[in-house]
């Protein structure tokens, strides 16, 4: 037996070392200086693949090209406080298990492993010298993490467009990194946290999702872009500091958040989240934004978690929460609304209802915010004095039943606005877009429609409206507006059913068309 084991192994050796395929050692090695390094094909001949750790570790160490022979590592490979250390350019590594480059002062340049398919971890940080990051082109697989953080000097990254599965990504404190871009064929991870990052654009084919995170650089998130594939986030999302000026339209697939919802944006229209059906666990958050209105949450019905609550905070624009009004009461336990000095009407449906029904504990918190929103009993009074809801006929009004199409309640600032344009109007608030042009497609009614476009921020196209009606040339006006340019020719291809369409606005102007 003993002969039979020892013949095939003598043979394979011998096989291997003549036909010039790898030879394998065994065994983890630490090399400690640059003689180390220099005399590894002197120690190792003929090594071209390690089953074991490589340690590369020492001040002394400046150069690393010596090791050029070794195309594999079947283990951990490591390069750790090497002081004096340029670059690690000169390498086609496939390495199984961990890369892991950590505080190497000196170095400037990581260039290679384009023959590693999968990690477990590759964990670059705290070279403050270190300005760029390339190769890893045929990464396909991190099972754990990748984390890259505390590089001052660093100025890119790979796209990493060949990943398909990250465990965790995060990206940190790499203060003059300005953009991660890419990750494109990435379709699933557990966590993403990308912070202080102005720029964050790519990651188009991800579907599912953990826990994200996106917050905070000096100058804010000037632009982010992509995330529309994804459909489910099994942990929460955070969204804080955006300022990009452009719309932002990001999360538009996703219909519900597993954990926390926390949004904070001072930048330009939010058009994002708007399929969003359910926050699971166990609050929304608010803060610190610029919005006038939260109908981008229109279509939210339910929460979950412990004694879920819904925080509202420092929003010094917000005038109009009643987005809110689809979410069902019995799944929101209390409200903290704090600081929002326009707020002046809180008795929207999901408020009244949560406060009338007495059990919130904590008891709910509202203060500092404008006249008529700084007390439980200061709302409960204006909830009593509501009207009652106009009554629709849907005998007369079929498209009230049509499949996704939900009349709201109709909000006090623009009762009298739809009494003014008779009693048997049909109210939708908080419309989207396709729901709009499906009503388009649905003519054949007997009844005017009266739209809240709020949620659209309908205010410029009323006004463009109004300009072609006077005879402008709207074809001027609407060259790079699909949106406008599909709506006005909708109108005019059904002028005899739209002569009592009207698009109004929050202050109650109309267009009448």
């Amino acid at each position: 037996m003993k002969i039979n084991i020892i013949i095939p192994i003598y043979i394979f050796v011998i096989f291997s070392t003549l036909s010039g395929q790898a030879q394998v050692c065994i065994g983890n090695i630490t090399l400690e200086t640059q003689s180390d390094v220099d005399n590894f094909n002197i120690d190792y001949p003929s090594c071209t693949e390690l089953e074991g750790n490589l340690l590369i570790t020492g001040s002394d160490i400046t150069d690393i090209s010596p090791l050029a022979q070794l195309d594999k590592v079947i283990g951990n490979f490591e390069i750790i406080n090497c002081q004096n250390l340029l670059s690690i350019n000169d390498t086609q590594l496939n390495v199984i298990g961990n890369v892991r480059i950590i505080e190497n002062e000196s170095l400037n340049e990581i260039n290679g492993f384009n023959s590693t398919d999968s990690l477990k971890t590759l964990n670059i940080f705290k070279n403050t010298a270190l300005s760029i990051v390339a190769g890893f082109d045929g990464l396909r697989v991190v099972s754990d993490s990748l984390y890259i953080d505390s590089n001052n000097g660093l100025q890119s990254i790979p796209y990493f467009n060949n990943v398909d599965f990250i465990g965790r990504l995060e990206i940190d404190q790499n203060s003059i990194l300005d953009s991660v871009i890419g990750f494109n064929n990435l379709d699933s991870i557990n966590l993403l946290s990308i912070y202080n990052i102005p720029i964050i654009i790519g990651f188009n084919s991800l579907i599912i999702g953990g826990t994200m995170s996106f917050t905070n650089p000096p100058m804010g998130i000037k632009r982010i872009e992509g995330f529309n594939n994804v459909e489910r986030l099994a942990g929460g999302l955070t969204l804080g500091g955006i300022t990009q000026e452009a719309p932002i339209e990001i999360f538009n697939k996703v219909k519900t958040i597993a954990a926390n919802l926390t949004i904070g944006v001072q930048g330009g229209e939010f058009n994002s989240l708007l399929q969003l059906e359910e926050v699971q666990s166990n609050h929304i958050n608010i803060l610190a934004s610029n919005f006038q209105n939260l109908d981008f949450l229109s279509n939210m019905k339910r929460m979950g978690g412990f004694k879920p609550f819904i925080r509202i905070d420092d929003c010094p624009n917000l005038t109009d929460i009643s987005g809110l009004d689809g979410i069902d009461p019995e799944t929101v336990n209390w409200f903290r609304i704090r600081r929002n000095e326009n707020l002046t009407v809180c008795h929207s449906n999901l408020i009244c209802a949560v406060l009338e029904r007495g059990d919130n504990d904590p008891p709910s918190v509202l203060i500092d915010n404008g006249p008529g929103c700084n007390s439980t009993e200061e709302i409960l009074a204006q909830c009593t004095d509501k009207p009652d809801d106009p009554e629709v006929d849907p005998t007369l009004c079929p498209i009230a039943s049509r499949p996704g199409m939900q009349i709201d309640r109709i909000s006090d600032d623009r009762y009298d606005i739809m009494y003014n344009y008779g009693i048997k109007r049909m109210y939708l608030s908080g419309i989207a877009y396709s729901d709009l042009l499906a009503l388009i497609e649905y003519h054949k009614i007997e009844k005017d429609l009266l739209f809240d476009f709020s949620t659209f921020t309908l205010e410029r196209y009323c006004k463009q409206a109004e300009d072609i009606l006077r005879g402008v040339n709207y074809s001027m006006l609407v060259t790079d507006d699909p949106i406008l340019q599909d709506i006005v020719n909708r109108v005019m291809s059904e002028i005899d059913f739209f002569s009592n369409f009207v698009l109004t606005i929050d202050e109650g102007e109309c267009v009448k068309l």
